[in-house]
């Protein structure tokens, strides 16, 4: 890729694990994106829908170490879950070009594993953070406050176009 590199190449990740190759990403300089997908500052809830995937702190460390790598970021906050909005804002702003936030979708709007998602969000007295609720409204209005113009929600954000290198713009 780097000797033929995309006209873009957005990388989506939950994993750490991408810093390995911030040599290979540097070499494709505005041709790349790194995704992070950090959808809660709390453990006990990342635990709970995501119990293998690594740890908020370290993808947090991640993205900040390819952002002072000088690799564009994004801090793909979707599927919202609970969390403390504004210590999640404050938490991703330093390390990320834009955030894409996102609700968890009902069914037949989205990913296929909406039923097991809103089975534990109902065990837990969550249901207010499934699309439409007003926990994940209040959040989404929060996160909309903090970034202003970085801020990009659900389709918009992952419809995004790259103008001139620089920041994304909706499509």
């Amino acid at each position: 890729m780097c000797d033929y590199p995309p006209e873009l190449l957005v990388v989506q990740t939950r994993s750490p694990l991408v810093t390995r190759d911030i040599e290979l990403l540097e070499r494709l300089g505005d041709r790349v994106v790194v995704a992070m997908t950090i959808p809660t500052n709390r453990e006990d809830v990342r635990q709970a829908f995501e119990f293998r995937s690594p740890r908020i702190a370290n993808r947090i460390s991640a993205l900040a170490e390819l952002r002072a790598s000088g690799i564009r970021t994004q801090a793909s906050l979707a599927p919202l879950l609970p969390c403390d909005t504004d210590a999640l804002a404050g938490i991703v702003a330093p390390h990320c070009d834009w955030v894409v936030a996102q609700a968890l979708k009902l069914p037949g709007h989205g990913a296929r594993t909406w039923e097991p998602a809103l089975a534990t969000l109902k065990e837990r007295g969550w249901e207010g953070w499934v699309q439409g609720g007003v926990d994940v409204q209040a959040a989404l209005e929060t996160l909309r406050a903090y970034f202003g113009a970085r801020y990009h929600e659900g389709r918009e954000g992952f419809n995004l176009e790259w103008k001139d290198g620089g920041a994304p713009a909706a499509s």
